[in-house]
């Protein structure tokens, strides 16, 4: 699908890790740091679209990912979020698995990174997606820099797990 920015080369750039199923993408509109992204290389938009062994597959390759995310940002707390469909608040029709990983303090509140992930406003109405327009994007060469430092600390990690 051509016009999905993640099926395109436009998601090329924040890519850190993946494999022949899968890949990571870097947010570009990141709530904390290590805020990434896992999604199906093909083409797909809710969970159930999944393949039986896709499932199993997805689900352990996101798991190995957050154990990277958690031991590159150095924490142990997380939290994973899917929006399925535009009133969910799904505003890439692909999956995507939100991996957040979370330190301390990062928020005045624990849930405090729901409303940070619309955009740091409490929306009022279900038309107010998630991944607002609002939020503060990477530039294009900040995103690269950190895709790559990243992508580079996967290939140790991998080693070394």
């Amino acid at each position: 699908m051509t016009d999905c920015p993640f099926c395109g080369s436009v998601a090329d750039d924040s890519e850190f890790a993946g494999d022949e199923s899968f890949r990571v993408l870097y947010n570009i509109a990141p709530i904390v740091p290590g805020h990434s992204l896992v999604i199906p290389r093909r083409h797909i938009q809710r969970v159930s679209d999944l393949r039986e062994d896709e499932f199993c597959s997805y689900w352990s390759f996101a798991q190995k990912v957050t154990r990277f995310l958690l031991s590159t940002f150095e924490t142990d707390a997380y939290d994973w979020t899917i929006q399925e469909q535009e009133a969910a608040g799904q505003t890439v029709p692909h999956l995507h698995l939100h991996v957040i990983p979370r330190v301390p303090g990062d928020f005045e509140e624990p849930g405090d990174w729901y409303p940070k992930l619309r955009s740091g406003r409490i929306v009022k109405h279900a038309h107010e997606v998630l991944d607002s327009n609002d939020r503060i994007r990477l530039f294009d060469d900040e995103s690269r820099a950190i895709a790559s430092e990243l992508a580079s600390k996967w290939t140790e990690w991998l080693k070394a797990d």
